[in-house]
């Protein structure tokens, strides 16, 4: 709901019991944190930002980068080392803690190929993963511009078809495709960044006059 206020809870699975950390926060403004030294660490994505959540005093909110697009997901490897998923600017970052210049205080850590990205992971060894639900697939980052694919992208949660002209259209809320009606070839693909492009989170599509596609968005 982009109106009505959120918030962060915290749930004592012994107990059953749940108490407010946060409260009031506009727009889904938290997503896929991560836990370290008594303090949560949260992604703010319409606000472009990385919050620190610290439990340990009275669940004080600081901001720890700013200036990002649309920040997805942080997670911190074995060495203590934060990293953010921004698909808005299509990267992974790594956040320097200790720089006090909140705009300035990252470094591209990884630049995937062309796909939404969304989450990312570190396997014991600190090797780094970057998921995306768009392109159903899985990739190991071995360098800033140097990818392994650990599970190849598919079609991923289509919500609509339409055939225009030999080609065959469908969406999930991250992607619009079009594959080749008589040799399933990837022909087309359009992966509009939440927030910043026209076509945003579509939801159905439909042949329309003149050549013309038509489709439907979410927000």
């Amino acid at each position: 709901n982009f109106e009505s206020p959120n918030g962060i809870y915290q749930l004592n699975l012994e107990m059953n019991e749940t108490t407010t950390l946060v409260d009031g926060l506009a727009a889904c403004a938290s997503n896929a944190m991560d836990f370290r030294d008594e303090a949560l660490y949260s992604p703010r994505l319409f606000e472009g930002k990385v919050v620190k959540l610290d439990l340990a005093n009275k669940s004080t909110v600081s901001y720890i980068s700013t200036g990002m697009v649309v920040p997805n997901a942080v997670k911190f490897n074995s060495k203590g080392e934060l990293f953010v998923v921004d698909p808005g600017a299509g990267q992974v970052f790594q956040i320097d803690l200790e720089n006090p210049d909140l705009e300035n205080n990252r470094e591209i850590g990884a630049t995937p190929p062309f796909m939404f990205i969304d989450n990312l992971a570190f396997d014991k060894d600190d090797r780094l993963y970057i998921s995306s639900v768009a392109r159903a697939s899985l990739i190991e980052v071995l360098g800033v511009t140097d990818f392994r694919v650990s599970s190849p992208g598919i079609l991923s949660l289509p919500t609509g078809v339409a055939v225009l002209d030999g080609v065959v259209y469908t969406v999930n809320p991250n992607v619009f495709y079009g594959y080749n009606a008589d040799t399933g070839e990837e022909v087309t693909i359009v992966e509009p960044a939440i927030g910043t492009a026209d076509l945003r989170q579509p939801t159905a599509v439909i042949a329309w006059t003149e050549g013309r596609l038509f489709q439907c968005s979410f927000i």
